[in-house]
């Protein structure tokens, strides 16, 4: 197993049970108040710089200065295309899902 699965590995086991504590906690209707609005968004706008951040040091860590820009760049790209592709789509479906 490489350095890079390894990290990847560790970032999704920890990112995807954040994410599920998230939706366990927003869906308890004792949490909701009459003041809060009632859907909330699941993440928090936060979490995507923290990803970043925490991939960068992490790679740093067990990789030489080249490697860790080289995974945290693709990393970004990633979420630069996918983020790009769901507006793609989502744009010309906006008039039929209203």
């Amino acid at each position: 197993m490489t350095t890079e699965v390894l990290i990847k590995g560790f970032f999704a086991l920890i990112y995807s049970g954040m994410f599920a504590w998230m939706v366990f906690y927003r869906d308890s209707d004792s949490n909701m108040d009459s003041n809060h609005q009632r859907y909330l968004p699941y993440i928090s706008g936060l979490l995507l710089p923290f990803c970043i951040l925490t991939i960068l040091s992490m790679a740093l860590i067990f990789m030489d200065t080249e490697n860790a820009m080289q995974i945290t760049l693709a990393f970004c790209f990633g979420v630069f295309l996918h983020i790009c592709l769901y507006y793609l789509l989502l744009m010309p479906a906006l008039p039929f899902l209203r």
